[in-house]
């Protein structure tokens, strides 16, 4: 049987154990023999390490008994001895000052004074003299019309009226 055609993608040492199965027909009696040796005491080895983690290396106590007689009641004990009296405490900070007084009513309105002597009559004075009429002035040039407001445009009528109108 020719192991390269089917095998030939796997490396040489691989290529042993899976192709050809020969690996423990190529070693030698005292290499079996050393093998399974080592096998046995590797598999003891893990078997008295797991063994020894999972045991507990103290001792159980014993069970409890059943619960005996409940005991007398005791004395009762003497009084304390009155407490000392306590320090004087610190005197309190000044108050703060008080607010403003509301504002005072408004006084009562005063009586009404007494009415005053009526005056003299003084003497009527004269009539003055009529001025002169004066004389008539010039007459002044006609002014422009003011002009029309936005939107809007002058307008003459055919009587010679001006307007403003709508645009």
């Amino acid at each position: 049987m020719n192991s390269a055609p089917r095998c030939g993608w796997l490396p040489s040492f691989l290529r042993t154990i899976v192709c050809t199965g020969n690996i423990l027909r190529r070693a030698t009696q005292q290499r079996r023999i050393k093998m399974k040796t080592l096998l046995i005491m590797g598999a003891l080895s893990l078997i008295l390490v797991i063994g020894g983690c999972n045991t507990n290396s103290a001792p159980l106590p014993p069970a409890a008994g059943p619960a005996g007689p409940a005991g007398q009641t005791g004395q009762t004990g003497a009084s304390g001895q009155q407490g000392d009296t306590g320090q004087q405490g610190i005197t309190g900070n000044t108050g703060d000052t008080g607010q403003t007084g509301d504002r005072g009513r408004m006084g009562h309105t005063g009586d009404t004074g007494q009415t005053g002597n009526t005056g003299d009559t003084r003497q009527t004075g004269q009539t003055g003299d009529s001025g002169r009429t004066g004389r008539t002035g010039d007459q002044g040039a006609q002014g422009q019309a003011a002009p029309c407001p936005a939107g809007q445009h002058r307008y003459t009528s055919d009587s010679g009226r001006v307007s403003c109108v709508e645009n």
